[in-house]
């Protein structure tokens, strides 16, 4: 994803959404909440690094639940704190489809909010799909 926020095509049809940037902003993340292809296209959140906030996470959360094909989640190593993680908790159990990847390690979040995004994304297998995977150490 270049700085304006335009998609990134990957083989296999695949549509990352990635940022270019160093650091990302609200401003542009709203502008890909508008966008009403994304949630037709996108697979994957990929913005490891991006310093992104617990309030720019809310807004990636609300962007996750309207992807129809989303199954990798990397906000890895970003500034997001509890209360991103429980918004991000919140959209996993309300997903129609499962997220196979999520990686949120190098955050600052605490081992009970940690807990809860945990108990939501392993509790995406009983939805009857694929063994979801968490990042290895």
């Amino acid at each position: 994803m270049n700085l304006t926020g335009e998609w990134m095509a990957l083989p296999e049809c695949d549509f990352a959404l990635r940022y270019d940037g160093e650091e990302l902003a609200i401003e542009t993340v709203l502008q890909w909440h508008l966008d009403t292809e994304l949630p037709k296209r996108c697979t994957s959140i990929e913005l490891p690094s991006k310093n992104i906030d617990t309030n720019t996470a809310q807004l990636l959360s609300s962007i996750a639940l309207q992807c129809r094909h989303l199954h990798t989640v990397d906000l890895s190593n970003n500034q997001i704190r509890d209360e991103g993680a429980m918004t991000l908790a919140e959209s996993m159990k309300l997903l129609s489809r499962e997220i196979n990847y999520l990686d949120i390690s190098g955050n600052l979040l605490t081992e009970r909010s940690a807990g809860k995004v945990a108990e939501a994304f392993l509790k995406q297998g009983s939805k009857g799909h694929s063994e979801p995977t968490l990042p290895r150490e």
